[in-house]
């Protein structure tokens, strides 16, 4: 009998210490991917100051890419944006968990209220009716392009509460184009500007001390790190 209750007693303290272990793996922050080294194989990190004027690389062209720990998104492009790093060294990292103060934030709620576009109405049935000439294609493939020369890549939502609290003009129980490519000047960027970050991640191009190209999302940032990795 005493056998028994010190198995047991010995049972519920390996219980309690494997789920000891589990909750503190659910808890536990995962690392920085890009940490900031020293090393020569490690990730260089910039300093907002520095964005337009790197010293390191003197007018030549170099990327810098924005990120979070942990952030979904970020992790679709993780292992495409190391396989750069490893045979290019102009490329430099920002991390928005550390670095957020210093960027302005795009005004989503705004924007999503000028730019998104109310094209049907959800039925009784749950089932969408689209307004006439318009179509979830219409807007999921199209090749419009805005003011910065981007292609406006769309999503179709139902005003659901969520859908709400992004757009207050919107209409609950109505279906909407909503635009997700974020209309931000970084052309005519200077080092004297403040800096806008619409989202991680995103991907800026310099190249004579200007922004001449920016990625935004993994669904604009994979496809061209894998043409660059080939």
């Amino acid at each position: 009998m005493k056998k028994s209750k010190k198995t047991l007693k010995m049972l519920i303290i390996c219980i309690i210490c494997i789920a000891a272990v589990v909750v503190i793996n659910m808890v536990k922050k995962p690392s920085d991917p890009f940490q900031s080294s020293s090393n020569k194989l490690g990730y260089e990190h910039i300093e907002k100051e520095e964005l337009l004027n790197n010293p390191k690389e003197d007018c030549d062209s170099y990327y810098i890419y924005f990120y979070k720990v942990g952030c979904p998104y970020c992790e679709k492009v993780e292992d495409s944006i190391k396989t750069y790093a490893r045979s290019h060294s102009a490329l430099y990292f920002v991390n928005m968990d550390e670095k957020s103060k210093d960027y302005k934030k795009f005004d989503w709620n705004k924007f999503h209220e000028e730019n998104d576009i109310e094209i049907g109405k959800v039925k009784s049935n749950g089932k969408i009716e689209y307004y006439e000439g318009e179509s979830k294609e219409k807007y999921t493939k199209s090749k419009e392009k805005d003011e910065y020369g981007k292609t406006k890549r769309y999503e179709i939502k139902k005003a659901d509460k969520e859908y709400l609290k992004t757009n207050k003009k919107a209409r609950k129980g109505y279906v909407y184009a909503s635009l997700e490519t974020p209309n931000i000047d970084y052309y005519t960027l200077t080092s004297d500007d403040e800096v806008t970050i619409a989202g991680v991640p995103t991907l800026l191009h310099v190249k004579n001390n200007k922004v001449d190209k920016f990625y935004f999302d993994s669904v604009e940032i994979k496809p061209l790190m894998e043409k660059l990795n080939k």
